[in-house]
This record gives structure tokens, C-alpha cells and sequence, in this order.
């Protein structure tokens, strides 16, 4: 008995590391996730504008981005009434809500 609280004495400290490693691992994760997130977006946003010079229609289809991004302020509000008894969308807002309570365990001490 006296060994096994022996080993677990010494093996406290490294379970305490290794949640501090885990925790590491899962932040540098998450910025590498982003940073290639980031650059895949600019890259696609540079292809496409790039397709949209050759083909002549840059103007045409920017002004559409544009009227889709003042006017989504007003459809995202309708959306957001009609998702409220939707089911998939009931568990992706609890699933918010623990990816939340995560992220808060994961940078509780920085």
C-alpha cells in the first residue's frame, strides 16, 4: 500500500503537466487551424477575383457581394426566428454552449 501512495506521489506532478501539455497542444492546434483557415480564405479570394478580371464580370459580382452583405443584416434576423424550434439547430446552440464552458477550462490560467 505504502509503494502505491510512493508512485502516485511521483506521478502527481506529471499529471499536472501533462493536462498543462494538453492543453498547449490543443491552443497550438487551434491557431494552426486558423492561420491555415485564413490563408486558404485569401487564396480562394484572390482566385476568384482573379477569374472575375479575365471574365470581365469583377464589377458585376462585387457590387453582388455587396448588396448581399448590407442586406443579410435583415435576413439573418428572419433566420434566426425560424431557427429557434429547429432541432438541429437547438443542438448546435448546446454544443455552443460546451465548446464555450471548454474554452474557458482551456484558457482558465493564461
Amino acid at each position: 500500500m505504502k509503494k502505491y501512495f510512493l508512485v502516485a506521489l511521483v506521478l502527481l506532478p506529471l499529471t499536472a503537466s501533462a493536462g498543462n501539455v494538453l492543453k498547449d497542444t490543443i491552443k497550438a492546434k487551434r491557431k494552426y487551424d486558423h492561420n491555415k483557415h485564413q490563408i486558404t480564405n485569401t487564396l480562394n479570394n484572390t482566385k476568384r477575383d482573379i477569374e472575375d478580371l479575365t471574365n470581365g464580370t469583377y464589377v458585376q459580382n462585387k457590387m453582388k457581394r455587396e448588396v448581399n452583405e448590407a442586406t443579410s443584416q435583415y435576413t439573418n434576423k428572419v433566420e434566426r426566428v425560424k431557427n429557434a424550434t429547429d432541432p438541429d439547430q437547438i443542438k448546435r446552440k448546446v454544443n455552443n454552449e460546451l465548446n464555450r464552458e471548454f474554452d474557458e477550462w482551456l484558457y482558465d490560467g493564461d
